[in-house]
């Protein structure tokens, strides 16, 4: 005997399909808000670490364009090579 898909289901087994559908939209609404709320977290702490990490770089490249200037003098150059020594 073949059952036809167009009959009406036992009104249990609605019953069941409407509570995983409930089920899988609670999932994926919670998933969702999860992935969101750790984003944000991420994206909020990022700019500040990079600030912080901007800052020292901007710091060293002063500082390596400072002592190539004053390299390129000659008695800065004797000096160094003197306190190496």
């Amino acid at each position: 005997m073949l059952v036809h898909m167009n009959q009406n289901p036992h009104p249990a087994v609605v019953a069941r399909r409407r509570r995983l559908h409930q089920l899988r939209v609670r999932i994926a609404t919670g998933a969702v808000g999860l992935f969101i709320a750790i984003f944000s977290v991420i994206y909020t702490q990022s700019p500040s670490s990079a600030q912080t990490t901007a800052s020292p770089s901007r710091t060293a490249s002063a500082s390596a364009s400072s002592s190539a200037s004053t390299s390129s003098s000659p008695s800065a150059a004797t000096s160094m090579t003197t306190q190496q020594s």
